[in-house]
């Protein structure tokens, strides 16, 4: 039903700019935490972080999905893939932490999957 109503309200060129800001943003994100996680294995404070920021960017973008809102909503989807994938990558990079003795294909692959 919700998919309808935001069918209704926007257009494809708008979800094309979503979708942009999203991945765009995310990997901006990346490029700037992989580093310091590298550097720094200061996994949990970095995700705590990195999770708070997308947790409210969602609640905020789902308070403000109103018609002709464009510009707000993909302005708070690339500030959400700015958080999002680098915790994705920070997850895998965790979990391959956590489980040391085991190779790192076999952690990565297993929470991949």
């Amino acid at each position: 039903m919700l998919l309808l109503l935001l069918f209704w309200f926007w257009h494809v060129q708008f979800f094309a700019a979503v979708g942009g800001a999203f991945l765009g943003s995310g990997a901006v994100g990346v490029f700037v935490a992989t580093p310091i996680l590298d550097k720094t294995h200061a996994f949990k404070p970095i995700l705590a972080v990195l999770c708070t920021i997308c947790a409210a960017g969602m609640v905020i973008a789902s308070l403000e999905l109103k018609p002709d809102n464009d510009i707000a909503l993909i302005v708070l989807f690339g500030i959400v893939g700015a958080a999002s994938v680098p915790a994705t990558a920070a997850f895998v990079e965790l979990g391959c932490e956590v489980a040391y003795p085991v190779p790192e294909s076999t952690s990565s692959g297993s929470i991949d999957a």
